[in-house]
């Protein structure tokens, strides 16, 4: 009689066992991704490409470049490249609450022939790394070193789409680097965004303008043309 009961009451154990015993399938959902590993080479690599996509940019605005913009007024300027939505959306609130009348212009993606600063060529990679330390000692700050196809290395000090704005950026580098040279390349440049504005009542504004981090590294703030006869391109 013993011995019944007490596989009796294993089974009720078992039984209630298997009730309570947790089900996955019936389980909530995870309201986030599981951790997985993250491979720190490949987010590495992939800052690495980003830094030097926006260095190659970052001196575009040395010299303006006529476009079909409706500036009027004596002092006009240009900020940009914008390559993010976010950031240009903001900078437009920044220009509207300061009370700046500006144009919003977006240029397509498209292949052009370019002109590319740069200093070299280097033979190894270390000998490039050491003149770029001596570029940022003289305040020369957006550039990045890139292997060419005959393994040698050159710094590249950034890209320029007319002959005017090339030897503008010549004259201003060799001030402080006469050893720094050019080669045309055919590239395809990216979707940029940017801003055009006058502002020859508050220059004040300016000066605030070009102490502001606007998310991006590339972005600058550079004397542009006015031009009073040509119709407004804007988005």
């Amino acid at each position: 009689m013993r011995v019944l009961l007490f596989l009796g009451g294993l089974l009720i154990l078992a039984n209630v066992g298997f009730m309570l015993w947790p089900d996955s399938g019936r389980e909530a959902a995870h309201i986030y991704a599981p951790k997985r590993d993250i491979n720190p080479h490949f987010v590495r690599l992939n800052k690495e490409v980003e830094d030097n996509f926006y260095a190659a940019q970052s001196y575009q605005l040395t010299a303006a470049t006529p476009t079909e913009i409706n500036l009027e007024g004596e002092n006009c300027f240009r900020l940009g490249p914008f390559m993010h939505q976010t950031n240009f959306e903001l900078a437009q609130a920044v220009l509207f609450n300061a009370g700046v009348v500006f144009s919003a212009v977006t240029r397509p993606s498209k292949a052009a022939d370019v002109y590319r600063l740069y200093l070299g060529p280097f033979a190894e990679k270390g000998a490039a790394d050491a003149a770029r330390v001596e570029l940022r000692r003289k305040d020369i700050l957006d550039h990045f070193a890139r292997r060419q196809s005959d393994e040698t290395y050159i710094i590249s000090l950034g890209i320029y789409t007319t002959e005017g704005s090339r030897d503008a950026a010549l004259s201003l580098f060799r001030k402080s680097i006469p050893q720094v040279k050019y080669q045309q390349e055919l590239v395809v440049l990216p979707d940029t965004s940017w801003l055009h504005f006058s502002s020859d009542d508050r220059p004040e504004v300016v000066t605030q303008l070009r102490g502001m981090d606007w998310g991006e590294s590339g972005i600058k703030l550079g004397d542009y043309e006015c031009r009073s006869s040509a119709p407004t391109s804007s988005v």
